[in-house]
């Protein structure tokens, strides 16, 4: 199965590629997004001025060499397509979304 990602490869342009999606691991969801955004800390990174290094939940940097390309976007939502054999609190088509 494969899945389109928006790739970010210079200040405001973005490329759409496809990739495999690898199978999934015991505890892993697999979710197809149907809606996500790129927050108000990635517009640097859009606009080619920064990136936000995130080193643990209360320790982020920024840094002004962007590593192209970037994947932006980390508040989707979605349906969940398949479950990981050690999931139980989530089942097939049931519909997540928030900061991941």
């Amino acid at each position: 199965m494969k899945r389109k990602v928006a790739k970010l490869i210079s200040p405001k342009t973005f490329v759409i590629e496809q990739e495999e999606i690898p199978p999934l691991k015991k505890d892993e969801v697999l979710v197809k997004i149907e809606a996500c955004g790129i927050c108000h800390t990635e517009m640097s990174t859009y606009l080619g001025e920064s990136v936000t290094i995130i080193e643990g939940l209360e320790n982020y940097r920024f840094q002004k060499e962007i590593p192209y390309p970037v994947e932006l976007g980390h508040e989707p939502s979605g349906i969940v397509l398949d479950v990981g054999s050690e999931v139980k609190d989530l089942k097939i088509g049931d519909r997540v979304g928030g900061p991941s």
